[in-house]
């Protein structure tokens, strides 16, 4: 069982590192969307483009991030749910047996 929540530990400091880092990129692109007011000029409009193109592909990167995260903790959620679930079943079964 030690093992069983030294993992569990493990892994939750792995996503809340995850997620950290993920909300520090996601304010990074937030901060570099609003730099695009400074390339409103029409000789800028080539850097424009080429910074709306790097945003999105970043901005794809960390939806997939995301994706994953989501799925994770559903997972995680599932698994308790389960694992309480048969907790409660196997209750039930011992104390039929007691009867």
């Amino acid at each position: 069982m030690q093992l069983v929540e030294k993992s569990k530990a493990e892994g939750e400091k792995v996503m809340l590192e995850r997620k950290e880092k993920l909300m520090g990129e996601i304010e990074k692109v937030r901060k570099r969307a609003d730099e695009f007011n400074d390339l409103g000029e029409m000789d800028r409009m080539t850097d424009y483009v080429t910074e709306v193109r790097k945003l999105q592909k970043r901005i794809g990167e960390l939806d997939t991030e995301i994706a994953w995260l989501n799925k994770v903790l559903l997972l995680v959620l599932l698994l308790k749910f389960v694992s309480v679930n048969c907790y409660n079943y196997l209750n039930i079964l011992s104390f039929e047996e007691c009867l």
